[in-house]
Formats: structure tokens, sequence, C-alpha cells
């Protein structure tokens, strides 16, 4: 009845999702807020570097690249073998925009704690139990986004009947 949802396109969708929140965030404050102090940032950077973030930051240029790449070659796909070569130099040339993302996140969450805050973050993350958090949260979002086909399934087959009920009164079959 539903299409099913593709879990890695989804889990690829909130992983785009969440660095261009992270980069129109980190440009909003750093717009709006007081410039954090270097040890603030130094400590926001130690949290990202615990919380392994750059995992998620290096695959924003490539994926920004392979995004380009896959437009142009919609195009001309004559070009597929010369967009690869090019888009492969261009992920080495832009590498360092990653370094960049992630110095604006870590002035984001600098911007956001005080210094005590980002220490007793630290402090936390770096407790058994921090490093047990990051070590399972990817984990419980992959099982949130596979319960989440399952959930969203259900509860359209709840909101279709409503649907069909509300139309009817206005004088649709549905």
């Amino acid at each position: 009845m539903f299409a099913k949802i593709n879990l890695a396109a989804v889990a690829a969708g909130a992983m785009r999702a969440a660095l261009l929140a992270f980069a129109l965030a980190a440009v909003a404050s750093s717009a709006r807020a007081q410039e954090p102090s270097a040890n603030a940032i130094k400590m926001a950077r130690e949290i990202l570097d615990l919380k392994n973030t750059g995992l998620l930051i290096n695959q924003a240029v490539p994926a920004v690249i392979d995004r380009v790449k896959g437009m142009l070659a919609q195009t001309n796909p004559t070009l597929r073998k010369d967009l690869d070569a090019v888009g492969e130099n261009l992920r080495k040339v832009y590498a360092p925009r990653m370094l960049e993302l992630m110095n604006n996140v870590a002035r984001l969450y600098a911007s956001r704690f005080t210094e005590a805050e980002l220490k007793d973050i630290l402090t936390f993350y770096r407790s058994a139990t921090g490093k047990k958090v990051i070590e399972t949260e990817p984990q419980i979002f992959e099982d949130a986004v596979a319960g989440l086909q399952g959930w969203q399934e259900k509860f359209a087959e709840e909101v279709i009947p409503r649907f069909r009920a509300e139309m009817k009164k206005r004088g649709h079959d549905l």
C-alpha cells in the first residue's frame, strides 16, 4: 500500500540534513553571537572529537561534490568519466573545507555553552558512561530509523480513514 522506505536513503538524508543544520546554525550563530574564547573553542573541538563528529563532517564535502557531479551527469551522461576525474580532484582541493566546517561547529558549541559547561561536558564524555553514550548513540539512531518505517506505515493506516472521513464531509469521496 505504501512505498517501502530505503533506510540507507533515510539515514543519508538525515545525515545531510544534520550537516546542513550544523552549517547553517554555525553561520547564523557567528553572525549574532559574540566570539567565544579560544579556550572555549578548544574545549568544544575536543567534545566534537570525542563524539567522532569528524566522521560525519568528513562526508559533507564529498557529498556536495557527488551531488553536483550527479546533476551535471544528468545533463550530459557522456561526460561521466571526465566528471568522475574532476570530482576526485575537487575532493582533494576542497578537503580543507571540512576543517572549516568542523571549526564552525566548534564555534557553535562554544557560543552556546559557558566554559564551565564545556568542561562539565568534557568530563562527562571522558567518563565510562559518556564513552558508552558515544559508542551507543549511532546504533540507537540506526534502530530508531529502522523502527520509523513500521511506525509510519501503521500511523498512515490510521490517518487515511480520517482523511477520507473529513473529505467525505466536504463532499469528496476518496
